[in-house]
């Protein structure tokens, strides 16, 4: 895996304007030698004040920048956190309601990759409930923590089932205790 070579804190503020409030990242006037070419330093300034990075099919934004001959390319939400905090983050970053387009520093917060996952919703278009898998002529219920399946039990209507995985839910994923809703 390709390591990531983040550009100091310093700099993400010369290159970038970040309001907590909205969480909207843009593009600030930047200095000449930022740039190899007078050409790059004047079309890329043309972007100052605009919103910076695209939507990825997920929905998070991404932005790549060039410092010099060095290429970056970063998710909003960590440029956005290390803007505010001072300091990249150093895990994953979890968006409170599962909309990664969101950066208001509010709905960020620093995660694991497990607690990260304990705030994942039910897909959208699905109609099962959390926790319920279908099993023979019923449903089975298991819950993931510290890496280990566990399996809650067998239940003969889907909603005994995610009444299991609920409870479990509530016990055992600390980081993200009740279930958001899509």
């Amino acid at each position: 895996m390709k390591k990531v070579i983040a550009p100091a804190i310093e700099v993400l503020r010369l290159v970038f304007a970040y309001d907590p409030d909205t969480g909207r990242l843009t593009w600030r006037f930047r200095p000449r030698e930022h740039f190899t070419s007078d050409r790059g330093w004047r079309q890329r300034n043309g972007l100052a004040g605009k919103a910076a990075g695209w939507v990825t099919d997920r929905g998070a934004i991404q932005v790549i920048f060039k410092l010099g001959d060095v290429k970056h390319r970063h998710y909003a939400h960590r440029i956005a956190w290390a803007i505010h905090y001072g300091s990249w983050p150093e895990a994953e970053i979890d968006h409170r309601d599962g909309d990664e387009g969101n950066n208001r520093i509010s709905n960020l917060r620093e995660a694991t990759r497990e607690q990260n996952m304990q705030n994942l919703a039910r897909q959208k278009g699905k109609t099962r409930l959390l926790g319920a898998y279908p099993n023979g002529g019923g449903f089975c219920s298991r819950i993931k923590v510290g890496g280990v399946d566990h399996y809650l039990g067998q239940f003969a209507t889907e909603r005994e089932a995610n009444a299991a995985y609920l409870k479990a839910k509530a016990q055992l994923h600390i980081f993200q205790p009740v279930p958001r809703d899509e």
